[in-house]
């Protein structure tokens, strides 16, 4: 069994952190399970850039990165060489987020010949997203993968709950067809 982790990116600092604790636990809780699997990271998100600790990252995938590389170094010998980061750093939105990473992961589905295998998706967002990626991930994941949701309880501003509105009725406009 072949499990990924998508941890999407948010441009508050204080969201984004509480989403990497949560995929961070649900890496290690699944790693204690399964002692033998490997567990590929997704880290997804563009955005404009995060400021955090006085120091500013080009985009939240680079910031993600480091501290899930940060956390690692944290845990059991066993689990670091099991943990493999990937950044996915072109999207902006909760649709660019799905699109691009599954993706990456058929990609490497491909690459590492594990088309065979039950391929486990866990998405990990805010609350207030949960219901958007549901429906996005599903689009998209036409039964390929297993797919599985964690959140964290966070705060939305309007302006992004407006923002990720607008965007999600973009992407319905356009993809009439699909739906």
């Amino acid at each position: 069994m072949t499990y990924f982790i998508l941890i999407l990116g948010n441009p508050d600092p204080t969201i984004l952190h509480k989403r990497l604790e949560r995929g961070f636990q649900e890496v290690v809780s699944i790693l204690e399970k399964l002692k033998d699997e490997d567990m590929y990271v997704i880290l997804s998100g563009k955005g404009k850039g995060v400021k955090f600790f006085n120091k500013h990252y080009l985009n939240e995938c680079d910031y993600m990165h480091e501290y899930f590389n940060y956390k690692i170094n944290s845990v059991n010998d066993l689990y670091k060489n099991k943990i493999h980061l990937i950044c996915e750093n072109n999207s902006n939105s909760t649709v660019e987020n799905i699109i691009y990473s599954f993706e990456i992961i058929k990609q490497l589905q491909n690459i590492k010949n594990i088309y065979h295998q039950k391929t486990n998706v866990i998405i990990c967002t805010s609350t207030f997203h949960i219901e958007r990626s549901k429906i996005l991930a599903n689009i998209f994941n036409k039964y390929i993968f297993n797919l599985y949701f964690i959140h964290t309880n966070e705060i939305i501003s309007e302006e992004e709950k407006t923002r990720e509105a607008n965007n999600l009725e973009r992407f319905q406009q356009k993809n009439k067809s699909c739906l």
